[in-house]
């Protein structure tokens, strides 16, 4: 009887020590959790990076980018967001240094358009645009690592939440405030100041809330990214005139070709295979009915006067040539990033962007700024193709905004321009695609990663 007793203290002495053990390594492990991981009030960087982005475009003493009031309200706005990013950051050196040693394209831009001081008219804006791209790289490391620590629902969340809160203060401002709110009483522009830049949050909030329905599998949570759609369309839609057609344009490209991709990629190769004869068969029937019964879509004037341009995208092709024969003056490294201030400094004219973001990124950076940009997205799709057989879901949704983006470019320029909402979402994902094996590992190929989202 006294053995098995003392068998049976043994027993449950040890079951007891080894449950301390495996309570101890829980705990343990929870601390250093709590310790590595990215603190939640981070955050904050995207609310005032996009405080920083509405504000800052507001038209004052010419056009944004030489404004000195847009030059003060970047400084509050974005540089709390800087500093917030670099107090992150530093918590995580090596896991930032990781980071950085993937995106050494960007690293070259920064590197060369920084070199462009020293054959600018203005250095100091520059400068001050070097500084803003090291911000943005800074900033897009942070929500990176958020991606990675909690998810990619929370991180579209607050992209969404921080683009609505904007949107809803311009739809109020543009009905209450009409001779604030309105372009020319026409067109809705809200607290930004300018039609383009509303338009702009809009596309974001259309793709981050596309994002959040395809990567939310609970039925309350897609009818709710679906009722706030509503939202943006509407700013879209608002005044006598459509906001921005560009970006109504780019709206609907996002809500066609998300769902689209992502329903193709779901299921075994059978029936991928299936949906795909499916999907290309209803797109020829589409077109053969288009040509039957409205052959004017295929006229180029008919679509020009639909979208309210004409055969010179209202003055765009004049403007196409001048920037043109400005490249050829600096054809291999370009004027600088002083915001082409160089550009109006010498040749005596007043001009902002060049309407088209390859040719303003020519004139800018030339040959080799060009070239570099084009590594860029390279770089970036090969990444999101890898991004898409591990989550085709996520890795779709980053194409459609990639290209979607790169489409804009041809009628306006948001290429490599500090302070713009557009090129800094395209840094982020560039960001993503060049840490795709770090946000995925290998032994979840092939697999949809759940814990990610």
């Amino acid at each position: 009887m006294s053995i098995g007793n003392n068998k049976m203290a043994v027993y449950t002495e040890s079951s007891v020590s080894s449950k301390r053990i495996r309570n101890a390594n829980v705990v343990s492990t929870i601390s250093s959790k709590k310790k590595t991981q990215i603190p939640r009030y981070t955050v904050t960087t995207i609310y005032l990076l996009y405080l920083g982005f509405a504000l800052a475009t507001a038209r004052h003493s010419g056009a944004s980018e030489m404004g000195t009031l847009g030059e003060l309200v970047r400084i509050l706005t974005l540089g709390p967001a800087y500093l917030l990013a670099l107090a992150a950051i530093i918590t995580r050196t090596n896991l930032t240094w990781q980071i950085i040693t993937k995106c050494k394209i960007y690293l070259v831009f920064i590197v060369f358009s920084g070199l462009s001081v020293f054959w600018v008219v203005y250095p100091s804006k520059v400068l001050l645009h070097n500084a803003h791209d090291i911000g943005y790289f800074m900033v897009g490391i942070v929500l990176l690592i958020m991606l990675k620590e909690r998810g990619s629902k929370f991180l579209f969340k607050h992209l969404a939440i921080a683009s609505l809160a904007f949107i809803a203060v311009s739809i109020f401002v543009s009905i209450a405030m009409p001779s604030i709110g309105t372009f020319r009483l026409t067109r809705w522009q809200g607290v930004a100041g300018n039609p383009n830049t509303l338009g702009m949050f809009c596309v974001v909030c259309v793709w981050s809330l596309l994002m959040l329905y395809n990567l939310h599998t609970r039925f309350f949570a897609k009818l709710m990214c679906l009722f706030f759609l509503v939202v943006p369309f509407l700013a879209l839609k608002g005044g006598k005139e459509v906001t921005s057609i560009t970006s109504l344009l780019m709206s609907l490209l996002l809500c066609l070709t998300i769902p689209f991709f992502v329903t193709l990629s779901k299921g075994n190769s059978n029936a991928r295979l299936i949906k795909f004869i499916f999907a290309f068969f209803l797109i020829i029937i589409g077109i053969t009915s288009l040509v039957a019964f409205l052959p004017e879509v295929f006229n180029v004037d008919y679509i020009l006067a639909k979208l309210g341009r004409d055969r010179t995208m209202t003055g765009r092709t004049r403007v196409w040539d001048m920037g043109w024969e400005i490249f050829n003056m600096k054809p291999w490294f370009g004027w600088g990033f002083d915001a082409l201030l160089s550009v109006m400094h010498t040749l005596r004219f007043d001009i902002s962007q060049f309407h088209n973001g390859y040719l303003d990124l020519a004139v800018r950076g030339g040959i080799i700024g060009f070239t570099i940009l084009m590594l860029m997205i390279f770089v970036t799709y090969r990444g999101i193709l890898k991004i898409i057989r591990q989550d085709s879901v996520f890795g779709w949704g980053l194409a459609a905004f990639a290209t979607a983006l790169l489409l804009h470019n041809m009628a306006e320029a948001s290429i490599m321009r500090p302070t713009h909402l557009y090129w800094f979402t395209f840094v982020l994902v560039y960001l993503i695609s060049c840490n795709y094996k770090w946000l995925f590992p290998r032994e979840n190929k092939g697999m949809s990663n759940g814990a990610f989202r």
